[in-house]
């Protein structure tokens, strides 16, 4: 068979050199086909990779605000708790006041169980971006520092999802 087409270019006039050329520019054109396939692969694979990264990070993302609502709408009966605890002048408060406690520290479990945390701003500096100013007092302390607190401030993870509420 490889007798036949021999005879066949050399009857029709076609060389030997002019096949080959042409086979290896048929070559040439198939490998650059090849590497831009494989290109297009790769940044496809990126892409897939880039996206798969951002959705799982969007679901995070969502997780969080979800978790974020929820707490908020838990800390103003956290604040409650903690000034009544705070004020328990008398005897017969005492059993309200245990059972606070105890309401308090179960919701401080529910918290922990998912990263929540108050922070400290009493005798910091003032920072605008754990802390939200509602007065200023004279003090002996130096300028921009935290006196009192009125409201805690709480992070979930690092996040501030409320500010704290200070007197500077």
């Amino acid at each position: 068979m490889v007798n036949s087409k021999k005879k066949n270019i050399k009857s029709k006039g076609i060389k030997k050199n002019d096949v080959l050329k042409k086979v290896k520019e048929e070559l040439k054109k198939q490998v650059l086909l090849y590497n831009e396939l494989m290109n297009k692969q790769l940044r496809l694979l990126a892409e897939f990779e880039n996206y798969k990264k951002r959705s799982e990070r969007r679901i995070s993302d969502t997780h969080n605000f979800t978790i974020e609502k929820l707490i908020l709408s838990f800390l103003p009966f956290v604040d409650d708790i903690e000034r009544t605890i705070q004020n328990n002048n008398t005897e017969a408060k005492n059993t309200i006041i245990d059972g606070i406690k105890l309401i308090f520290s179960n919701i401080k479990k529910v918290f922990n169980k998912y990263d929540v945390k108050s922070y400290e701003s009493i005798g910091n500096e003032f920072d605008v971006d754990y802390h939200e100013a509602v007065m200023s007092k004279v003090s002996d302390k130096s300028e921009n520092i935290i006196i009192e607190e009125f409201e805690k401030g709480y992070k979930l993870k690092d996040k501030i999802i409320r500010h704290a509420k200070v007197i500077v």
